[in-house]
């Protein structure tokens, strides 16, 4: 609570433990900004005051606190290199084994992420002063930034260059979209130029990433079962699933 500069990286274990409400009342409580990457992507909409996208490195660069909720410290993360060393690092997660794994933090809590998010949220909510006031010229910091990285990058959004650039096909397949839409993500480069611009719904079912050796067949599983659920008349559906560099018969025996 005494953080002025802190914020949160949300991860794959937030949808996987139904923890979404949980991670956005501990954000919006504690007035944290958040990031979210795998399957903790649409956790908060864009248009949310808390939800950043571009500015994460320049955030963990001059964050005090660092909470990362169910994401390893991979090489996404530069294996946790990426966090300054003078900054305090919470990290959270279902398994004991990743907690300081690649990178020494702070405190460690290891359980279900959304319920660990949940009691901290109930444990400051009675507190007069949350430090909320003390994060707002954080918060507009942040802001500032992340509008200007991204009117740096509209030009490439809408770009008519000729190859077309893979952020102009990503930014139209955003425009495209609905909230009932099924979007299966199918490359390597590709997808980590579409993880930064396709934003799904608060309502999606998550992002995910199979084992190459299964891939191909999971993403039909995947396909398959959004495309049932949606005939029923269920919830909004966004399914981005993840796999193979291409379809196609691979050296590895890959399909």
């Amino acid at each position: 609570m005494q953080a002025k500069k802190p914020c949160v990286l949300l991860g794959t274990q937030v949808w996987t433990c139904r923890g979404t409400d949980a991670a956005i009342n501990f954000v919006k409580t504690l007035n944290i900004p958040a990031f979210m990457n795998g399957a903790g992507r649409g956790t908060l909409p864009p248009s949310d005051p808390h939800h950043f996208q571009q500015t994460r490195r320049y955030a963990f660069d001059k964050a005090d606190v660092i909470v990362i909720v169910g994401t390893p410290f991979d090489f996404r993360m530069g294996y946790g290199r990426r966090l300054p060393a003078n900054a305090s690092v919470v990290q959270i997660d279902m398994d004991y084994r990743t907690v300081g794994k690649n990178r020494d933090i702070s405190l460690g809590l290891v359980g279900d992420v959304g319920a660990i998010l949940g009691a901290v949220t109930q444990a400051v909510s009675g507190r007069v002063n949350r430090g909320t006031n003390e994060r707002k010229p954080w918060m507009e910091e942040l802001r500032a930034e992340e509008d200007r990285l991204q009117g740096d990058r509209m030009a490439r959004l809408k770009s008519d260059a000729q190859p077309i650039h893979p952020l102009r096909l990503c930014y139209e397949i955003n425009e495209f979209l609905r909230e009932d839409s099924v979007y299966i993500g199918d490359g390597g480069d590709i997808v980590t130029f579409s993880g930064g611009v396709v934003q799904p719904s608060p309502l999606a079912i998550g992002w995910t990433r199979a084992p190459r050796h299964v891939r191909c067949r999971r993403a039909i599983c995947h396909g398959l079962q959004a495309g049932a659920a949606a005939q029923r008349g269920g919830l909004p559906l966004w399914r981005r699933c993840i796999h193979a560099d291409r379809l196609g018969l691979r050296d590895d025996g890959t399909l």
